[in-house]
């Protein structure tokens, strides 16, 4: 799938040459970060108040984006919607778990941002590289995604794991969306030192 850093790709201008490329070198899936805020109430509990309105204004800016993109984009696969904008800084296993309660059917991107208390790159950074990718909210969101709590969660309440991959590919006549390849979620899988996203479906009812 295409993708961009800090969402790069989302600019408008941007946007339009990189679905130009998508459909010349046949990528069938782009990544549009479209975050609706639903019912989620762990967005307004006090702790999270700070990171939700430092937030708000680039949710609100690639919200806008969004709708041209998808425009734009038809005919390319994404996600239906995208979770860890507003929260990005603090999807620990709390907002985690806020999220998979409350997403609906469809295909969902979960942004995270993992990684270490000591890093093993540490030595070589900048000070201020260093404090961003040893900052203990990236720790916390690291254990996050290996408690065993989220994982009940998710089968709880019958979301299915996925890779950009599998939503790319995806065929309405191959396979329905609840048959999707299976993620296993393996804790090795993940990256401990860069921004992580990764689609998951909810079972049809």
């Amino acid at each position: 799938h295409v993708n961009s850093h800090r969402h790069v790709h989302m600019i408008p201008a941007i946007f339009a040459v990189v679905v130009r490329l998508a459909r010349r070198y046949d990528c069938p899936a782009i990544r549009i970060s479209d975050e609706r805020i639903g019912g989620r109430a762990g967005l307004v509990r006090p702790r999270n108040l700070t990171v939700t309105f430092v937030n708000a204004p680039k949710k609100l800016v690639l919200g806008h984006f969004s709708r041209r993109a998808r425009k734009l984009a038809d005919g390319l696969r994404t996600c239906d919607r995208t979770f860890g904008i507003l929260g990005s800084g603090n999807m620990d296993l709390a907002a985690l778990s806020d999220v998979v309660a409350t997403v609906a059917d469809g295909a969902s991107e979960i942004i995270t941002h993992p990684g270490e208390e000591n890093n093993t790159l540490s030595s070589e950074l900048s000070p201020g590289d260093r404090a961003f990718w040893n900052a203990p909210a990236r720790f916390s969101e690291f254990q996050a995604l290996l408690d065993a709590r989220l994982r009940q969660q998710i089968e709880r309440h019958g979301v299915q794991l996925a890779r950009y991959a599998d939503i790319g590919h995806w065929n309405e006549n191959e396979f329905p969306r609840d048959q999707l390849p299976h993620y296993d979620g393996h804790p090795q899988r993940v990256n401990r030192q860069s921004s992580s996203s990764s689609c998951n479906t909810r079972a049809q009812t």
